[in-house]
């Protein structure tokens, strides 16, 4: 029976239009963060994300800088803080301590954190080709990870995706960080052009432009020939990533925008990296790390399914060589520690 005073003739049609623009009121309120029925605030004040980088600004983040300068971040309601850090262990660090909302960090450093208890959720790709190698001098003969046994590598950090490449090279030749000396060098290639150090682990651009600067020809021994493990991702705190999906996935879609900026128009963006990049101040060299970026950012699988997602196999595999070989004691599931849920929304 219907409700005293309904109109006996009111149609499903009518019906099912008034359900509609209920149902779209109810989602425009969860999105602006007010409950239905709500009325819109009149100028709802952005959400401020705090950005934790591994380094400090470099011509590299440049979709970071773009999302920035053509509002991207603004038209998705967000404030983006950018906080330097030292090194992607640095960085998961300040995220577990409150320090910051997202980490700019390598597929290594989740591992880790999983083994210690820490609970970070991958939920971004940014770069699934592995764009980090090894750099040494021809005489050292590091023409695979077995040669890379009793060489002194001079590293970025002792936290940073640099030194567990090395790790993950050598536990791939069985072979232990014991086996070698690691020194860290910063991001300066002075010492391995000094000869105190026998190799450098650095990303190919910079290995790149250290031939071309200094003259000298070194072997390279790419890392994505062994294990392509994303070079760099984005992770969040599970807590924050199940209490404020929203707010990640409007951050994740300003990125991607970014992103797909920088791959279109690697110049444009050159010239708006270098106001905030420390590392490269001409525009013809920030694009040439632009553009090589813009190509690490996809994949197959990024082909398929959109920028921003992980193949979730590949990081299978490294969790099972990081157990298999210690250099975790536990167990990771790498399922529960990377997602695709949020980049599947944007």
């Amino acid at each position: 029976m219907g409700a005293p005073g309904a109109s006996p003739r009111l149609s499903r049609r009518r019906l099912l239009a008034a359900g509609g623009l209920l149902a779209g009121a109810a989602a425009l309120g969860a999105a602006c963060g007010q409950r239905p029925g709500q009325s819109p605030p009149a100028a709802a004040r952005p959400d401020t994300l705090r950005f934790i980088s591994w380094s400090a600004p470099r011509a590299e983040q440049a979709n970071l800088f773009v999302a920035r300068e053509r509002g991207y971040f603004r038209d998705q309601g967000i404030d983006f803080e950018y906080r330097a850090g030292q090194g992607t262990g640095d960085a998961m660090k300040q995220l577990l301590a409150g320090n910051g909302d997202v980490a700019f960090v390598g597929p290594e450093v989740i591992y880790f954190t999983a083994d210690q208890g820490g609970d970070a959720v991958g939920i971004y790709n940014t770069y699934p080709q592995n764009l980090f190698v090894i750099l040494s001098w021809p005489e050292a003969a590091v023409r695979a990870p077995a040669d890379l046994k009793g060489k002194t590598i001079g590293v970025l950090s002792q936290a940073s995706s640099s030194r567990y490449t090395v790790l993950t090279l050598l536990a791939l030749a069985g072979l232990k960080e014991a086996d070698v000396t690691l020194v860290a060098t910063g991001p300066s290639p002075a010492p391995l052009l000094e000869h105190k150090v026998d190799a450098w682990s650095t990303i190919a651009t910079t290995a790149d432009a250290v031939q071309r600067q200094s003259g000298q020809t070194f072997a390279v021994l790419p890392a994505r020939d062994y294990l392509n493990l994303p070079t760099d991702l984005f992770a969040t705190t599970r807590q924050l990533y199940l209490e404020r999906p929203d707010l990640l996935v409007r951050f994740l879609r300003a990125v991607r925008q970014g992103t797909e900026y920088t791959i279109a128009h690697p110049t444009e963006s050159a010239e708006i990296a270098v106001k905030d990049a420390l590392d490269i101040k001409t525009v013809p060299a920030a694009e040439v790390v632009i553009r090589a970026f813009g190509e690490a950012a996809q994949s197959d699988t990024t082909h398929a399914q959109g920028l921003g997602y992980f193949d979730l196999a590949v990081l299978r595999e490294g969790a099972r060589l990081y157990q298999e070989t210690g250099l975790v004691k536990s167990r990771v599931d790498a399922d529960r520690y990377f997602t695709n849920d949020l980049v599947a929304q944007l």
